[in-house]
């Protein structure tokens, strides 16, 4: 088996199924998913052997300086901010949940688990089919590297870069999220896990943002925090939905005509997914193949 792409869902597949081979076009680098990261069951860790820890989150909305419930006001400025699009949103929801973290070494320990190549570029239309290849890099940039781009045509694949940044606050413990659906400033979430505060933003992270989202987190602000700041950007840090029945359609013949199975966000374009989601389709690919096309044929990947 092989596996393209070394993120997070090539990672956690390279570690279910040692005897594959993981092929990362770039060098082994510390890991750039550094947006917010929980899940919503422990089985990931159950599975692996690594603890997760299981952690109570709270949620708020910070617009105009002040706590505001969720409305359909709220929620159509929150979605037009990420997506540009009036929809409905996660933010409606600020209830409580209880999710599971990863260690912080969380990559690394996936990355002692695979076998991976390093600085392998695969070209699709190069690699040899008689051997199942899951492939977790974006959809998009596969169909074109095996010449299908008239199976979609006119259909734009839209994303958007998001920045992030980490900042460590003193003498803290907690885990929760605010939601910021204000157009004027670009963050749109801050998260705490345990000491650190995680900020995601559909621009550069600026002085004045920091102000606001330590006003709305009732965390003193300090100098050194500014002097923390590193910026990072995360590439398709949001994917926008296609036609739900052309993306099936997409995917499946991928897995019928080329044996290869996709995998994660990315791959199968669905904007949603979370990790869970990825350990799920891991073992529905396992059957897939196990099976081969007919079982292909009658299960198509990227349900949910």
């Amino acid at each position: 088996m092989k596996i393209v792409g070394g993120g997070l869902s090539g990672l956690l597949c390279g570690a279910l199924n040692p005897n594959a081979v993981v092929y990362e076009a770039g060098p082994k680098r510390e890991s750039d998913h550094k947006a917010l990261f929980r899940c919503r069951t422990p089985e990931i860790g159950r599975i692996l052997g690594i603890p997760f820890k299981e952690v109570k989150v709270n949620k708020a909305i910070w617009d105009h300086g002040k706590e505001v419930n969720p409305t359909p006001r709220i929620a159509h400025l929150y979605s037009q901010k990420v997506t540009g699009k009036i929809t409905g949103r996660s933010i409606l929801d600020i209830r409580p949940v209880t999710r599971y973290i990863p260690p912080e070494d969380f990559v690394e320990q996936l990355q002692e688990r695979c076998n991976i190549e390093y600085n392998t570029f695969l070209v699709p239309g190069e690699i040899d089919y008689n051997c199942p290849v899951i492939s977790t890099i974006p959809l998009p940039s596969l169909l074109v590297g095996l010449k299908m781009k008239d199976d979609f045509k006119s259909t734009e694949f839209i994303f958007r870069n998001i920045h992030t940044e980490r900042i460590e606050i003193d003498e803290c413990d907690s885990y929760c999220t605010v939601y910021y659906p204000e157009e004027w400033i670009g963050p749109y979430r801050a998260s705490i896990t345990g000491s650190t505060l995680i900020i995601e933003s559909m621009k550069e992270i600026e002085a004045d943002d920091l102000k606001h989202i330590f006003t709305s987190l009732g965390i003193p602000m300090k100098m050194k925090y500014y002097e923390q700041l590193t910026g990072h950007m995360q590439k398709m840090g949001k994917i926008y939905q296609i036609d739900e029945q052309l993306r099936k359609n997409l995917i499946t013949k991928l897995t019928i005509k080329h044996n290869i199975y996709s995998l994660g966000r990315f791959a199968t374009w669905r904007p949603k997914v979370m990790l869970d989601d990825v350990l799920e389709d891991i073992f529905v690919i396992r059957r897939l193949i196990a099976g081969g096309n007919y079982a292909s044929m009658n299960h198509k990947q990227g349900e949910k």
